[in-house]
């Protein structure tokens, strides 16, 4: 039961995985603003669920300090608020950019 727990939760994580993907590659390639508001709500809703993650660990009393959080829960997290305002700068610098109605390369 626990192999087929995980590998549906690891299937979840692949989806929104490639959801905030496509959102992030076509909705503000477009300058679509609504959404960098998505991608840095769905940033900041999945921290408390990493809280719950390292709560049983917590309660046995277990010191838990920044060094102990892995990788791929610490560096999403200390990047959230500097790629949100990147986010925003580059949104605001596209707004006042004029519109190429077609694109030819050659």
């Amino acid at each position: 039961m626990r192999t087929i727990i995980f590998n549906m939760l690891g299937g979840m994580l692949v989806a929104a995985g490639l959801l905030v993907m496509a959102a992030a590659w076509f909705g503000l390639r477009q300058g679509q603003t609504w959404t960098l508001g998505t991608l840095g709500i769905a940033g900041v809703v999945v921290l408390p669920f990493w809280w719950l993650v390292f709560q049983p660990y917590l309660q046995a009393g277990a010191p838990l300090t920044f060094a102990d959080i892995p990788p791929f829960i610490k560096i999403p997290g200390v990047l959230l608020v500097p790629a949100l305002v990147s986010g925003w700068i580059g949104l605001r610098v596209t707004a006042h950019a004029p519109r190429v109605s077609s694109y030819e390369p050659w």
